[in-house]
This record gives C-alpha cells, structure tokens and sequence, in this order.
C-alpha cells in the first residue's frame, strides 16, 4: 500500500523533502510481517518457560540424593555413638575360683547375724529368750524359758535391765521348774509383776498366754530396786 501526498504549491526544495519524507518515513509495515513477529515472540516465551521447568526440576532431584561424604560423616556419627561392647569374655576357671573365694565371706556374714534364742545368762542362770511371741498380735511381746526353783520377783529388776528394750515390750518368763508364767509390764517407773500357773502349751501360742489362775502380784520400783507385794 503506497501512500501520496501532495505538496502545497512552493518551492522545489519543499517537494523533494516531502517526497524522501515519503520514501523514508512513511513506510507502512504489511500485516503478515506483524503477525509472524508476534509469533515468534510467543515461541520465544514458551521455550524460556520449558527452560525454567528443567531447572527446577535438576535442582529437585540434585537436592534428593545425598552428599558421599555426608553419608560418610554420619556413618562415622554412628559408629563413635554406638556403645562399645565389651570383647573380655568371663573365665569360667576365674568365675569359679571368685566363688569360693566370696563363699567365706557370705559365711561368716550368716553367723554374724544375730540369733532369736538366746541362752545367755546374765541372770546367774539359764535363759531361754525369743525376741517374737508365737501368735502375738501386738508384736510387742517377748518370751523367756527358765528351769529354775527360784523367786523371779527377786530377779525382775535385773531382767529388766538386760532384757528390755522399750518401755512398750511385755515379757512372758515360764518357769518349768515351778510350772508358773510371769508377766512384766511397765508403767512409769514401777514394773508391774503377775505371777499365774503354767497352761500347757501356752508357750507356743499368744492366745493362751498368761489365762492360769493368778498367784501373786508385785510392784518393783525401777530407782530403788524396792519390791512390793500387792496381793
């Protein structure tokens, strides 16, 4: 398409400039070349965009598989933290001979421990002495054996001081010799003495303790050593 321009009436040298306006400037880009352009610029974008997408995607799977080193330093990690187990192997020989060298010791731990009967006799004489009454309910009271035909009022007071342990305790003593039992309460500073018969048996049993008919009753006074006779 040819564009013509008529130059106002003037000189020539008006015409010749409006006419290489004409040729030069006035030229009228066909509309084929325009479309082709803008094809070519879509082609351009899409390709950048496909470019792009194969980046993203290298860096995906660059940054899924791991480093050899890391994997080496991590292993090493591993190994150091990982407890040592210990390669010595027991001896059976030396496992034998620590027995019995540890079975003396466990001996003489065993006879070191105390007894519950006991036949001491700081008394002047034999006693029987069980630290636990068969059958007590309470767990306060103690049981003492003697064969002896003697007056245990005269030896409560000593009784008391090698025998007791807390003021809470009652002490059974069954005399065999006189088929008696005696029984020893404290109470502030007076030892309170009940002399009963014997039942048989009672000696193995709480519940039959101290049910025969009562003989006599003292008060022993703890200071004084004084015994006094109540019935």
């Amino acid at each position: 398409m040819s564009v013509r321009l008529r130059a106002p009436p003037g000189s020539k040298s008006d015409i010749n400039l409006l006419r290489k306006w004409q040729n030069n400037s006035l030229r009228v880009v066909p509309e084929g070349s325009y479309k082709k352009k803008k094809e070519g610029t879509k082609e351009m974008k899409q390709k950048l965009l496909i470019a792009c997408l194969i980046c993203m995607l290298g860096l995906s799977a660059c940054s899924t598989k791991s480093d050899p080193e890391d994997q080496d330093t991590k292993t090493e990690t591993q190994t150091e933290n990982e407890p040592e187990e210990d390669s010595t192997e027991s001896d059976p020989a030396a496992d034998q001979a620590s027995g019995q060298d540890s079975a003396p010791e466990e001996s003489v731990e065993q006879s070191a421990q105390p007894e519950e009967e006991s036949t001491e006799n700081p008394l002047g004489f034999s006693v029987t002495f069980n630290s636990e009454y068969p059958n007590d309910v309470t767990g306060n009271w103690r049981l003492a054996m003697i064969t002896e035909d003697i007056d245990i009022e005269n030896y409560v007071l000593d009784y008391y001081n090698n025998y007791f342990t807390a003021d809470k305790e009652v002490h059974i003593i069954i005399n065999f010799a006189r088929n008696t039992t005696t029984r020893i309460n404290k109470f502030g500073n007076i030892l309170y003495v009940t002399i009963m018969d014997y039942v048989d048996t009672e000696e193995h049993d709480a519940k039959l303790a101290c049910t025969g008919n009562l003989l006599a009753e003292y008060h022993v006074d703890i200071e004084s050593g004084e015994i006094e006779k109540i019935q």
